[in-house]
Order: C-alpha cells, then structure tokens, then sequence
C-alpha cells in the first residue's frame, strides 16, 4: 500500500475513538429498540414494521461492534497502524465479513421507506404487507449481504485497508 501511511499515529488514534464512539451509541441505540420490541413481543410482533425494525437493529449490533474493533481486527504489525493493530488474518477476515453483512443495516433502511410508501401512500394494509413485501425485504436485505459475506471469505478479498478489515487487495 503506497498510501498506508496517510494517517498520522494522533489522526489514527481519533478516527478509533470516534469509530468506537459512535458504534457505541449505535450498539446503544440497536439494543434499546431490540428491548422494546421484544418486550412486548405478543402485540409488536405481529407487525411487519416491528419485525423489519427488529432485524435491522440486530444486525446494526453486529455491525457496529465489527467497526468498533476498528484496527484492532488488524494483522499486527499491518502497514500505517503504528502498531495499534493487535489482530491476525482470522480477526481481520472475521471483521471484513461482519462489515459486509453490516450492508443489510441501510437495505432494511431503504425498505422501511418503502413500507411507508405502501401503507401511507397506497393504504396497503397490514395483511397485505406481511404477504406480498416482508419476505422480500427479508431475503434481499439479508441475502445478499450474507452471500457476499460468505463469498468474501472463500474468495479471500478480506484484507487489511486504512482503519480495519474489509474488502481490499491481498497486502
């Protein structure tokens, strides 16, 4: 890597606290909605809005604890970490593939959208929603992020790269 070096050892060390801050609050945030939804699981559940909302936050946890890990995940001794990195290629293919599933986060955000065009804009009811929308957005919002997760993984594009792991050229 030509640039490895584009951060000084100070700049890197903030770009890790405000990654491990804000996926804090992330994680925070996910596990709060993950608590009311479960808490009252009989009535919330049955909805799709709830269920969508659901599995974002769950992944959005995931997600956001593989960002937290930031150079960590790294191989040590990986160019332009200044020996912050403490990982090895296991920790840092681990990362690059919970980065990638990390995608699901903004297509089940994108599908929440939709489900509100349907159900304000076209009055789709619930029942309709449930049948025709959700498994949808459940197999896209999920699948392609966990297809290309695992083919990551045996296609070994999972390398070091600035601040983590995730997809990069071999170093």
């Amino acid at each position: 890597m030509a640039d490895a070096a584009i951060f000084t050892r100070s700049q890197i060390i903030w770009l890790l606290c405000l990654k491990r801050v804000s996926g804090s609050l992330s994680m925070v945030g996910s596990s709060l909605i993950v608590r009311a939804v479960l808490s009252d699981r009989k009535n919330k559940l049955s909805k799709p809005y709830h269920r969508i909302l659901l599995c974002m936050s769950f992944v959005d946890i995931i997600g956001s604890a593989a960002l937290m890990a930031g150079t960590s995940a790294m191989p040590k001794g990986s160019p332009g970490t200044y020996d912050i990195s403490i990982g090895n290629m296991n920790t840092c293919v681990a990362q690059g593939f919970f980065l990638q599933l990390f995608l699901a986060v903004p297509l089940y955000n994108l599908f929440l959208s939709y489900y509100y065009v349907l159900t304000i804009k076209y009055s789709w009811s619930e029942r309709k929603i449930k049948k025709k929308f959700e498994p949808i957005v459940h197999v896209v919002a999920l699948g392609f992020p966990i297809v290309t997760a695992i083919s990551g993984v045996f296609l070994g594009i999972f390398n070091p790269i600035r601040l983590g792991c995730w997809i990069a050229p071999n170093p």
